[in-house]
């Protein structure tokens, strides 16, 4: 609870009136040494509280989490995988697709393409030995 400035005048105002200007600063100075003891109780009690329940209790906290971790992971996976069910997909995976098909048509016609490169040197090479086989069989006529 906090007290205002205008609060504050009227509690004034009230002491004044019910103790007299003699008396007033005398019990102004027990009040300020009272609230400076209760702020320093307060200020104990709150450093007591978070030494002996809140930090044992964030040290049994970090475990338990770095234990759940895991579930929940696996849980948000689950979750997006059955959401994604049913959904149509993305542009950006058709986008994907349609690459992937195009790589894959590209790596057909090189295959194609090396194909026919290693039947053509097969004939040509063929055809070489055929050549110098009738060569030979030339020679061997003529001599």
């Amino acid at each position: 609870m906090k007290v205002g400035a205008s609060e504050l005048l009227v509690i004034f105002v009230v002491a004044l009136l019910v103790l007299g200007p003699e008396k007033m600063p005398k019990y102004a100075k027990k009040a300020g040494k009272f609230l400076s003891s209760v702020k320093v109780y307060a200020d104990k009690l709150t450093e007591d509280i978070n030494e002996s329940i809140v930090e044992p209790l964030e040290e049994v906290q970090k475990p338990l989490m770095e234990a759940v971790e895991p579930i929940t992971t696996i849980t948000k996976d689950i979750k997006k995988s059955v959401d994604d069910i049913g959904k149509p997909k993305k542009k950006e995976s058709v986008k994907e697709e349609l690459e992937k098909e195009e790589l894959e048509n590209k790596e057909e016609k090189f295959e194609k393409v090396e194909e026919t490169e290693e039947t053509q040197e097969t004939e040509e090479i063929q055809e070489t030995e055929e050549i110098q086989e009738k060569q030979e069989v030339q020679e061997s006529i003529e001599s």
